[in-house]
């Protein structure tokens, strides 16, 4: 193996250098760890940099897409907001219909949060950034405005429920064939008992035994005899009214029974004080007797029901 000399200046001869090869290596082994651990420090700052700059890039990029996304979703919203305004002008003329009273502006602004978003074109322009909290109480006004408007559809629908039922109730038809009286309601000289009184009904004139039929949905308050009136039917229909019936022949109903409009539940008769065969027929609403020629429908065709086999 061959030895390495080196000058010395201080000895002024050459310096024979032991342990050459073995000193050699190590240096070599350091400074090749040195550079190495240079070279992937620098990798990985560099590295480091430009992912940054990537993940800023994508975040951006996502941001842009986010931002158009949330703009198209403005604009759905927008067109639901129309949409309910339209559906609060049906629900107006409902509420009519349905003999409610009209909701009050002061209401229909505090059902909706009392927002108003004049500028959404400006919140949507292309050139414009997204206000978030705006976009979100935007929103927020749109939900409320539904909700509003589905529990006044709601009020709408069991309104009109309750008046179908009002509707089956009304004493709306005729409830015998025959003439009505000369003498309708009101003040009138009785035939019978011979001086002027209250008629609390109509008649209609007819032969005995011609079909009775309720004039409206209810249950049988009351049958059998009753003063003048003679064997009578009370008919209760809810709502505040009922109906009377008198100087029936016969009965085919009890207490009780729950009744159809034009269903037939008598016979027409001479019974009590009369002075013919007819039928004396009356209404009543909330205890008041009333002229039942205000509740019956000329043009109102009503059909006796049907019997299953």
């Amino acid at each position: 193996m061959s030895n390495f000399y080196y000058f010395s200046k201080t000895r002024l001869k050459f310096v024979e250098i032991k342990n050459f090869n073995k000193k050699f290596l190590i240096s070599v082994g350091i400074s090749t760890l040195l550079l190495t651990s240079l070279l992937f420090g620098g990798f990985y700052f560099i590295n480091s940099i430009m992912n940054s700059d990537s993940e800023i890039a994508n975040l951006k990029y996502e941001n842009k897409n986010l931002t158009k996304k949330i703009k198209e979703l403005v604009v759905l919203y927008e067109k639901l907001n129309l949409d309910l305004a339209d559906l609060s002008k049906t629900n107006d003329d409902l509420r009519i219909a349905a003999n409610l009273p009209p909701v009050p502006a002061e209401e229909k602004l505090f059902g909706t949060g009392g927002n108003s978003f004049e500028n959404i074109p400006k919140l949507i322009s292309s050139n414009s950034d997204i206000d978030v909290d705006k976009v979100s109480n935007y929103i927020e006004s749109i939900q409320s405005k539904f909700e509003f408007e589905r529990r006044n559809y709601l009020n709408i629908s069991k309104k009109l429920k309750e008046n179908q039922k009002l509707f089956a109730a009304l004493p709306a038809i005729k409830p015998s064939n025959g003439t009505f009286g000369s003498h309708g309601f009101g003040m009138r000289f009785h035939p019978v008992l011979g001086y002027t009184r209250m008629h609390e009904g109509v008649d209609i004139i007819t032969d005995v035994g011609t079909p009775v039929k309720a004039s409206g949905s209810g249950s049988i308050e009351f049958v059998g005899y009753r003063n003048g009136l003679g064997l009578c039917i009370e008919l209760d229909h809810g709502f505040g009214y009922r109906t009377v019936y008198g100087h029936l022949s016969s009965v085919n109903v009890k207490v009780g029974d729950k009744i159809k409009r034009a269903q037939i539940i008598a016979k027409t008769g001479n019974t009590g004080l009369s002075s013919g065969p007819h039928l004396h027929y009356e209404v009543i609403y909330n205890g008041v007797k009333q002229n039942p020629m205000d509740f019956i429908f000329d043009d109102f065709i009503a059909f006796e029901p049907s019997l299953k086999k």
